[in-house]
């Protein structure tokens, strides 16, 4: 950071001005003006890591309306960089703001609603995150989806818990809870069997194709 005007390049005032607008513009969305360099880097970890918890739910919604299941392979990296963002914003936490100091970190966690909520979402994030290999996925089963649907509680308890970060609603926090409802509600059993109703009846009519070709070929 420059400590006065004239220290700063003029090739680069117009490049720094173009990034100090765009953050200020970031910061007015999240309500995060004012605040200072230790709180800003803690809000901004958490903040990543819910874009990414958010992202990560979007292929099987888009698999539950389209039919294109393409997006699911990225869903499990979103998902890990979630739960990575998730625990650098808890050490951020615990350090900057307390010196890791686990007396005053553990008065904070029990007396505070807002990290109550936030260690219980980190436990299920780490919890899926470890469960996440093939081979547990192979060896779980059935057990193993019924276990990852908890990301969405997870999701719920993050947007929980940047509401409560705050005295009122902030637009961003309001957006991530609304994101992530309709992608609970893409998941819910009778409007995902509606969704799947409308979707292009052109694979049905390429599988049916498929099957009827064997009979059409002359036998020999």
């Amino acid at each position: 950071m420059a400590t006065g005007k004239g220290d700063v390049a003029p090739g680069r005032c117009s490049h720094r001005s173009a990034l100090a607008t765009g953050r200020a513009a970031g910061d007015v969305l999240s309500g995060t003006v004012g605040t200072g360099p230790i709180g800003e880097v803690i809000r901004r970890l958490g903040r990543y890591a819910l874009v990414l918890l958010i992202l990560s739910l979007v292929p099987p919604a888009v698999a539950t309306i389209t039919g294109y299941g393409g997006m699911v392979r990225v869903r499990r990296a979103l998902g890990l960089y979630a739960f990575l963002y998730a625990v650098l914003h808890v050490l951020s936490f615990a350090g900057l703001d307390y010196g890791f100091d686990f007396g005053l970190i553990a008065r904070a966690v029990l007396e505070g609603r807002r990290e109550i909520v936030g260690l219980v979402a980190l436990v299920i994030l780490g919890l899926l995150a470890l469960t996440s290999t093939r081979g547990l996925m192979k060896r779980l089963g059935v057990f193993w989806k019924h276990l990852h649907r908890l990301v969405y509680l997870a999701g719920g308890l993050v947007v929980l818990h940047y509401i409560w970060n705050y005295k009122v609603l902030r637009t961003w926090p309001a957006l991530a809870g609304v994101a992530l409802a309709l992608l609970l509600a893409a998941r819910v059993p009778w409007v995902a069997d509606r969704l799947g109703r409308r979707r292009p009846q052109r694979k049905r009519d390429a599988a049916g194709s498929q099957r009827e070709e064997p009979r059409s070929s002359p036998r020999r």
